[in-house]
């Protein structure tokens, strides 16, 4: 057993970042394997790989893995706990949500000093020079940029520390750009030519003759040089993979007013970007197409992307809300603490929106029912719920409509518990446990208690009469819900109920969504 899983955590390294939905079958099959003889640290590396893989396509998803894997591997693998710790840094980043980004930067900062893990350091130091490039405090970003250099020094040497300092010698290019230093942007150029291996660098390196030529004032191979870039940035199939680079060619062709190259290279980013994913870039490319499009002096089009450059405006301005939230929490959390250590803790504790357990809650009061079930012989329900299309409902109605809909849910969830009210507290735990998923315990419970739970859920969240339009399943808010009932034993963790119930919960929305199936185990 021991060989087929060593077996399969080698695949899974080798595949990185190659073919997406190998990957996410090896995870599967390892995250399964371990779940069978209970070890924690196996079912960790498996859903660290699987949320790995999704970062980019499926963020949502990535960070539900990636927070899994972080509780799975407690004072078990601390290079790993920082790597999860990173990415979940470069998710809240992509969502604008600095405050909680910098945050996880910051955790993995303290794993990483504290265990001296210099690449891993060097990861996250890279990321933080990103959000300095990205704010335009270019002295900053290089000064995050050549810390990360200093750590892959220090590293062990590998391919991916070779590959990481390409990359941070590309980003150092871009800084010396804008700070129009000619002298450090050749010597960062040599080094790239010099050290690449793989193709995915070569338009930008064509891209990077021009910007050296522009800032140095030689314009006579300008055009042909850039159009070379141009030519080999549209033979890439995958541009979200080499977003950065597509960002840069775009900001460049702005620059120099060629507006109708620029336009070509939008098509190709657009066809590949979704409404809601980077949104920091996405507005600044609706911004770089709406003058293209004045120039052409086409009315219907400019209409079309002003409501496009509007909608996501509304979204950074949702997100950028809910950073500054997220600091004042923080905030009002440590000046608390000073006071009462238990406020602070009910208040870490809790959901601000929807007033149920977060995920801190959530673990916290698990724990402490899955013991006390296990000592009496009882079961224990857990049954994971989820809003069906629940971003179409954010799109088309707004957040403000979309906040309203989880506070409701929430309180259906509530109401429709089957134990006496003076039992909620002791034996039934509520959460929302990111997004739009729910996660609902129930101590001492009969699977056809949890049945008729979820078919009260439904039946309410129904005569709620919530609309949603675009829905495919219906003009109304519907849920998916996914439940296990079992037997607690001892060596039961959380973990591995919420995981049952998510497989229940993924075979419903297979079977059309807007339904409840129960497993007893």
């Amino acid at each position: 057993m021991k060989d087929a899983r060593d077996d399969l955590l080698v695949k899974i390294k080798d595949n990185r970042f190659k073919d997406i939905d190998l990957q996410l079958e090896l995870c599967d099959r390892l995250y399964d394997l371990a779940s069978g003889n209970g070890n924690k640290k196996v079912m960790g590396e498996a859903l660290f790989y699987k949320g790995e893989a999704l970062v980019m396509t499926e963020p949502d998803k990535a960070e539900k893995y990636i927070h899994s894997c972080i509780r799975l591997l407690e004072d078990t693998d601390y290079e790993l706990i920082a790597r999860a710790y990173n990415i979940l840094g470069i998710i809240t980043d992509n969502r604008d949500d600095l405050s909680n980004s910098l945050d996880f930067y910051l955790k993995c900062f303290q794993i990483c000093e504290e265990h001296n893990l210099n690449y891993v350091k060097g990861l996250c130091a890279c990321n933080i020079g990103v959000i300095f490039q990205m704010l335009e405090l270019y002295e900053k970003s290089s000064g995050y940029f050549k810390s990360a250099l200093e750590c892959f020094k220090k590293a062990d040497e590998s391919e991916d520390t070779y590959m990481n300092i390409v990359t941070v010698n590309l980003n150092l290019f871009i800084d010396y750009f804008n700070m129009r230093d000619l002298e450090n942007m050749k010597e960062c150029f040599e080094y790239i030519v010099v050290n690449r291996k793989s193709l995915e660098t070569q338009f930008s390196v064509e891209l990077f003759k021009a910007e050296m030529m522009y800032v140095a004032g030689n314009t006579d191979k300008l055009d042909e040089t850039l159009e070379k870039a141009v030519e080999e940035s549209k033979e890439q199939q995958l541009v979200m993979e080499f977003l950065d680079s597509y960002v840069l060619l775009c900001d460049f062709l702005y620059k120099l007013k060629k507006y109708d190259i620029l336009l070509e290279e939008l098509d190709l980013i657009e066809n590949q970007m979704t409404d809601s994913s980077f949104p920091r870039i996405r507005i600044k490319l609706i911004k770089y197409r709406l003058t293209c499009i004045g120039e052409k002096a086409d009315f219907d089009e400019y209409k079309k992307w002003t409501k496009e450059y509007i909608k996501t405006y509304e979204l950074i301005t949702y997100n950028y809300h809910q950073s500054i939230v997220n600091s004042i929490q923080l905030r009002m959390y440590i000046e608390v603490l000073k006071d009462s250590e238990q406020v602070y803790e009910n208040m870490a504790m809790t959901d601000g929106l929807t007033k149920l357990y977060n995920r801190y809650g959530l673990k916290k009061s698990a724990k402490r029912m899955i013991d006390e079930a296990s000592e009496k012989g009882q079961m224990i329900g857990v049954a994971i719920i989820d809003i069906d299309y629940f971003k179409q409902v954010n799109d088309y109605y707004g957040h403000s409509y979309g906040d309203e809909c989880l506070k409701s849910v929430a309180e259906i969830l509530r109401k429709c518990c089957p134990l006496k009210p003076d039992e909620q507290i002791q034996k039934m735990i509520l959460s929302r446990y990111g997004g739009d998923e729910f996660v609902v315990i129930i101590q001492d419970v009969r699977p056809n208690d949890m049945e008729e739970y979820s078919s009260n859920v439904k039946k309410a969240v129904i005569e709620k009469n919530m609309q949603s339009e675009k829905s495919p399943v219906a003009d109304i808010v519907t849920l998916s819900q996914g439940m296990v009932c079992r037997q607690v034993r001892k060596e039961d963790e959380l973990e591995i109920l919420i995981n049952e119930a998510d497989k229940i919960l993924y075979d419903v929305k297979e079977n059309g969504r807007n339904g409840y199936k129960i497993k007893t185990i």
